[in-house]
């Protein structure tokens, strides 16, 4: 069976703007590491939603798309082949509430980190909303 290189664009399908840093993969070249599934063989898109996986695949293999703000999409790669573009719908995440509670520790470096990991996290909810 050939193999291809796969190349291409993601886009947001609602703007029609490139999205950058989507994590592609072909779905059966995935790696147990530390009990954790990992792509053997993936990449991420740039600043342009350009990517080029690192390896050929086979026309029948899945590959796999994936990014917090647009979920996960799975496509023929010689669908990809053929197109090039692959397009993705923004997709809105329920988050359950965010409860912050104080720590005893003593540290006054450590609390300020904290705080700092709490607020990028709270900072990240109200913006998707």
């Amino acid at each position: 069976m050939p193999s291809l290189t796969i190349h291409g664009r993601v886009i947001d399908a609602n703007t029609l703007q490139p999205i950058e840093n989507v994590h592609v993969y072909a779905k059966n070249s995935v790696s147990l590491f530390n009990n954790i599934v990992m792509p053997a063989n993936g990449t991420a898109t740039n600043s342009n939603g350009q990517f080029t996986l690192p390896s050929s695949v086979a026309p029948d293999d899945i590959i796999v798309f994936t990014h917090l703000s647009y979920g996960k999409e799975e496509i023929k790669a010689s669908s990809i082949y053929a197109n090039n573009d692959v397009w993705l719908m923004e997709q809105a995440i329920p988050l359950d509430e965010v409860v912050i509670t104080p720590t005893k520790k003593t540290n006054p470096m450590k609390l300020l980190g904290y705080g700092f990991l709490a607020a990028l996290l709270i900072y990240a909810v109200v913006k998707k909303q």
